[in-house]
């Protein structure tokens, strides 16, 4: 008797299989498992993505400089901010809250950007190495960021200016003849304002940079318009009246 009362007890739990919610689940891990991993994964990657998104910081408007110089990002002792966190916080007090969002904000790119012929005459200095591939890196990215980006308002060094003024052809930067000026306005030609024409160049970090340093406008080109057509007027149009403030600030 103990066994067969064993044995059926055995043969219960054998055929007769679990019921419920947990049961559905079992079946279908069984047969969803890897559908299920994958779609995990897809969904964590678009999670991420998301608060990225949502985390970065939005700009105002976006302005580029190239020269012989660029903004240091250490704090010297008793100072509040580094001469590039000068430089951002400075281009806050030309610039509206283009979004709305109740912040000023600017995205500033600083390039360490010499022309040949300022290359040859720093070689000519005893104990001066020019990095030549920072310089080739940042020409790069200079091309880049003046022919396919969303900057548009430029402070450029005069060497740098001339050089790339026209490219295969193309002239590259606006003609400011009817930007509005004052009396102290000075051009080196009808595309560039002297950038220490403006009160502005007394801001720090401006007020460190070559006196000959310009203010240029860069034009919309055509691959631009085709591209974002609507995006790149908006971003011009933010730039022209930032340049106007600077060219008229504290007048």
């Amino acid at each position: 008797k103990e066994s067969v009362g064993a044995k059926m007890e055995t043969n219960t739990n054998d055929t007769y299989p679990k019921k419920g919610f947990f049961s559905k689940l079992d079946n279908f891990w069984y047969h969803y498992k890897w559908h299920t991993l994958i779609a995990l994964f897809f969904i964590m990657i678009i999670a991420v993505g998301m608060f990225q998104m949502c985390s970065k910081e939005k700009y105002d408007i976006f302005i580029l400089y190239a020269g012989e110089d660029d903004f240091d990002r250490t704090k010297s002792d008793g100072d509040i901010y580094s001469d590039y966190e000068s430089a951002r916080v400075n281009l806050t007090k030309v610039i509206k809250d283009y979004d709305g969002n109740g912040t000023k904000s600017v995205m500033l790119r600083d390039l360490f950007l010499l022309t040949p012929e300022q290359v040859t005459e720093a070689n000519k200095t005893e104990g001066a190495e020019v990095n030549e591939l920072l310089l080739k890196e940042n020409k790069s990215t200079f091309l880049d960021t003046i022919r396919y980006s969303d900057y548009y308002l430029c402070i450029l060094s005069k060497e740098v200016y001339l050089e790339y003024k026209t490219i295969d052809g193309v002239d590259i930067f606006e003609d400011l003849s009817d930007i509005p000026k004052n009396s102290l306005t000075r051009m080196l030609d009808d595309c560039a304002v002297y950038l220490n024409s403006t009160k502005f160049a007394e801001l720090t970090p401006f007020d460190s940079l070559p006196d000959d340093t310009v203010i240029v406008l860069r034009k919309i080109n055509a691959l631009t318009k085709k591209m974002d057509k609507e995006d790149a007027e908006r971003h011009y149009g933010r730039a022209k009246e930032t340049l106007e403030k600077r060219i008229n600030y504290g007048l």
